[in-house]
């Protein structure tokens, strides 16, 4: 484009001692060309700086929210896992009845008849240090929960105040050019 600009005012320069007019419209062509080109690199630049500049940090943090949420849904199964196993030992050993097998506390021994007849409270009592796991496990899942909550929640928040000033100073260098594109376009339609 900046060649073509360069061709009209070279060729305005052919007309210097021949015809006014004409010289003058070769100049201004060619200011119109130079304008234009200016446009497109500014349009250029936004594409190739501003753009690149705000995705990269912004993919790098997705990134690492995506990592959050795999250690998150890890710690899930496992619980979901643990949790189902558990489940199912108790299930089987209350079906034994083999209290030996269940690790009760001596208070809770002492009331071997009353865990007998009631399944809820027996599995409640039965295994207390793999049910104590379980619960640990849950603690560390609603932690990792709310952890990862609080996390997308802050980084959409800051994420919109960015996007939104990005995009504004995006829109500040458009009109820019734009305008500076239209002047020299109307100055020419109103001289001609």
């Amino acid at each position: 484009m900046q060649e073509l600009s360069d061709h009209f005012k070279d060729l305005g320069s052919l007309y210097v001692d021949t015809d006014e007019n004409m010289l003058e419209l070769n100049k201004t062509i060619s200011t119109l060309l130079s304008s234009w080109s200016d446009s497109y690199e500014g349009q250029e630049n936004i594409l190739k700086n501003w753009f690149p500049r705000f995705f990269k940090y912004n993919m790098n943090e997705y990134k690492s929210m995506v990592e959050i949420l795999d250690h998150r849904n890890a710690t899930k199964d496992k619980f979901v896992k643990m949790q189902t196993d558990l489940e199912q030992l108790k299930t089987k050993l209350y079906a034994e009845r083999d209290f030996t097998k269940w690790n009760l506390s001596n208070d809770d021994k002492a009331h071997l008849d009353e865990l007998d007849e009631d399944e809820y409270l027996a599995k409640s009592r039965m295994l207390p240090e793999e049910t104590g796991r379980l619960n640990d496990q849950k603690l560390l899942l609603k932690y990792l929960n709310n952890t990862l909550e609080n996390e997308i929640k802050r980084v959409l928040r800051y994420n919109y105040k960015d996007l939104k000033g990005h995009f504004l100073r995006i829109a500040a260098q458009q009109c820019q050019i734009f305008t500076n594109t239209q002047i020299v376009w109307s100055d020419f339609i109103a001289h001609y």
